[in-house]
């Protein structure tokens, strides 16, 4: 990673992030001075401002490896050029339609009928299995599509909408393991000043999104 980066010319490479954030801390543990002047920034599908999927309140990639998500975010958050956090509450908004879906099936490819199919199995499992009937309910039917949300992000900063805002990764809660603590009141508390880290996208325009994603698939 860091000789792939260092291999651009400067201010020029993102680091993408879609999984948990353990690669990224060791990464940065080792070459985060470095990598901080010359990235133009670090974009993470993960956290969540309100609603979480792995508990009610924390995000499964943050979930997975809270501790390394800490050092990425508080540590070399303030440091990045820009670090940017692609939560659910944004990719809860991505959500399929039947005509999505049924454009992508005409297309008739190998990779359309596969994304067609990857769709159509997530619905079907929110309708199949009981722990995600809540989730089923809530995008009536439809499915959503996380990790695309980041790549678009970086690609088209501008069909989104945020604000940059002090967040921190909680490790010690029983109940909260894992959230993504956003300031989005500036009101942090405790004595240290506040310094915001983190941006924090809000909004996506969600039609230009699935186009694009189709256009790509085509």
């Amino acid at each position: 990673m860091y000789k792939g980066i260092m291999a651009c010319p400067p201010k020029t490479c993102w680091l993408l992030c879609t999984g948990p954030l353990t690669n990224a801390a060791l990464l940065l543990g080792a070459h985060g001075t470095e990598l901080c002047e010359h990235l133009a920034g670090l974009c993470f599908m993960g956290g969540a401002v309100a609603i979480g999927n792995n508990n009610s309140s924390s995000e499964f990639n943050i979930a997975a490896d809270p501790d390394a998500a800490k050092i990425v975010i508080e540590s070399w958050g303030p440091k990045l050029e820009r670090l940017v956090m692609v939560p659910l509450d944004v990719t809860f908004t991505a959500l399929t339609t039947t005509k999505i879906r049924n454009e992508i099936k005409a297309i008739n490819s190998p990779l359309s009928r596969t994304v067609y199919e990857l769709l159509q199995h997530c619905i079907d499992r929110y309708a199949d299995q009981a722990e995600l009937t809540a989730l089923g309910d809530m995008f009536q039917g439809q499915c959503e599509l996380h990790d695309a949300c980041a790549v678009f992000y970086i690609w088209r900063p501008d069909l989104f909408e945020g604000r940059k805002m002090r967040v921190d990764v909680e490790t010690a809660s029983a109940f909260c393991y894992g959230t993504t603590c956003c300031d989005i009141y500036g009101r942090r508390q405790g004595n240290r000043k506040t310094v915001k880290n983190v941006f924090v996208t809000e909004k996506i325009d969600v039609t230009k999104f699935w186009e694009s994603v189709v256009t790509s698939i085509k």
